[in-house]
């Protein structure tokens, strides 16, 4: 078992935020009286919705990655870019959503978000440390 968690310690942190799927991730707060507009803010809700989309795809390319990097190391750099692309949808997705910029960003983020962008520069942190070994 510790073998098994030493090879394969950047796919468990990636696949943590599973955990929180069913979390909050985002706020569900109407925008300058358009009520008809919400966001999604459930981990689930936002990796189906219309937007949310692009991060799942962007996290399923960088999960392929990561598995190959596995067998060849040298795709560890193509998965630090991944997981980059990742922290920037979970950040970003707020932004896009309603369109402009506001200087209180940080109340669309709920917990899930938070541990998913922990997660995901955990990950980066590890395999730097993982090209660096080599």
């Amino acid at each position: 078992m510790k073998i098994f968690i030493k090879k394969y310690k950047e796919l468990l942190v990636m696949l943590a935020p599973f955990c929180f799927i069913t979390a909050n991730w985002y706020s569900s707060m109407r925008l300058k009286e358009d009520w008809s507009a919400m966001i999604p803010y459930k981990g689930y809700e936002f990796l189906f919705y219309n937007r949310g989309e692009a991060f799942l795809l962007v996290y399923l390319l960088t999960v392929i990655i990561q598995t190959m990097a596995l067998k060849y190391p040298s795709l560890c750099i193509c998965s630090i870019i991944g997981h980059v692309f990742c922290v920037y949808c979970l950040l970003i997705f707020p932004v896009i959503f309603i369109g402009t910029f506001t200087h209180d960003i940080y109340r669309f983020y709920g917990i899930g978000a938070y541990v998913a962008v922990v997660c995901e520069v955990l990950a980066i942190i590890l395999n730097v440390v993982e090209i660096i070994k080599k």
